[in-house]
């Protein structure tokens, strides 16, 4: 699947701080975004696999800048395969997101981050478990602050772990 596509919205919403430091709400920004994104997925036997990813620019055309909080490059891979004869899947979870824009035009530095799951098939009856842990590495990474937030960059996540019972009811 591919797409290609070509966003423009007038009037949007914006905030600015007025002089006396109060934040004002008006109708006078426009935003354009044009991008292209492709995905590729298929099963080869019992081994399943995507990728995919989506190329933007995202811009304020008045002042001629890129809009914060708009990766340019999104890229995704996963893939799944059976184990113990059909009982375990473990998948796995590759995501890149490049580079940003914060709101004080200071830029948060793209990262790659890494998942992996387990997932018990048929274990019981009236349940499943599902394992995981999210970003694999442990990579040290931002994502842009919001307007009104005294932080220009927030730290995300780093290394999570959970375990997750998946329960069925009988009706």
């Amino acid at each position: 699947m591919a797409s290609v596509y070509h966003y423009q919205i007038g009037d949007l919403i914006e905030a600015a701080t007025s002089a006396a430091g109060w934040i004002q709400y008006r109708n006078t920004g426009s935003t354009k975004a044009n991008g292209a994104e492709m995905e590729l997925s298929g099963k080869f036997q019992k081994i399943e696999a995507a990728a995919s990813v989506a190329l933007q620019r995202a811009t304020d055309p008045q002042n001629r800048v890129l809009l914060p909080d708009s990766p340019g490059c999104v890229a995704k891979m996963r893939g799944a395969i059976p184990l113990l004869k059909g009982k375990l899947r473990a998948a796995t979870a590759l995501e890149y997101l490049s580079a940003q824009r914060t709101y004080s035009y200071a830029q948060v530095p793209g990262y790659w981050l890494t998942d992996v799951t387990l997932t018990t098939r048929n274990l019981h009856p009236d349940f499943d478990l599902q394992f995981g842990v999210r970003n694999l590495l442990n990579q040290t990474y931002f994502y842009p602050g919001g307007v009104g937030l005294i932080e220009d960059q927030i730290r995300a996540d780093s290394r999570s772990v959970f375990l997750k019972v998946i329960w069925r009811t009988k009706e």
